[in-house]
């Protein structure tokens, strides 16, 4: 959990929930890590639920398949239980940090990375008034499952490294589209020199344009 220093209780501040982040929501062994930079400096709350992971890769009650070739069955190996926990944990850690810090939450986004990017579209569609927007990175899922008319009316950017090696850029642009096609405000972004892990954390400054953009 990362709150701005500037933080009052009388404040009413908005707050990104970053899934898939690793153990932090300010990682020094990916750098330059400006995501909570960024933070402090809009005036944003940062928490990154861990999402319940009895395994490694957590979907967060996901089962939409991220879109390459040799991707993995979402939550392989994970039973209903440990799906609905891993969802729920998300939803506790909102409600926490909420009550705790008297977030607004008329803008609390939501955002993925790779295979969490397959858990921050699920928990969306199942839970869309809680998020005012999403940021998928380097996530896309294959998207003729998807349900999404669920992101009418939803701000949306998606974001891909333009070196990224492990998901491909074309499946994003191609989510976007989707989205697009849909109702959903989707807006497509390449990160130049962006990574598979890094391309969000050097690309916070434009997130966070993003989501000022919403108010």
């Amino acid at each position: 959990l990362f709150v701005p220093n500037s933080w009052t209780a009388t404040m009413r501040l908005p707050m990104l929930v970053t899934l898939r982040a690793g153990t932090s929501v300010d990682n020094p062994y990916r750098p330059p890590n400006s995501l909570v930079t960024e933070a402090a400096r809009r005036g944003y709350i940062v928490v990154t639920p861990m999402g319940y992971r009895p395994l490694r890769q957590p979907y967060y009650g996901s089962r939409y398949r991220i879109a390459r070739p040799d991707a993995p069955e979402p939550a392989a190996g994970w039973t209903a239980e440990e799906d609905a926990r891993a969802e729920q944990d998300v939803l506790n850690v909102i409600d926490l940090v909420t009550a705790e810090y008297n977030v607004d939450t008329s803008r609390i986004y939501l955002h993925g990375q790779n295979p969490s990017g397959s858990g921050a579209l699920h928990l969306a569609a199942v839970h869309p008034d809680r998020f005012k927007g999403l940021v998928i990175s380097s996530g896309a899922i294959e998207v003729a499952a998807y349900p999404w008319t669920k992101l009418k009316g939803k701000p949306l950017l998606v974001i891909h490294g333009d070196q990224d090696t492990v998901n491909p850029m074309a499946a994003s642009q191609r989510m976007a589209d989707a989205a697009r096609a849909a109702g959903a405000a989707a807006t497509y972004a390449t990160v130049p020199g962006g990574t598979h892990l890094e391309a969000y954390l050097t690309y916070a400054r434009q997130i966070f344009d993003f989501l000022d953009s919403t108010r």
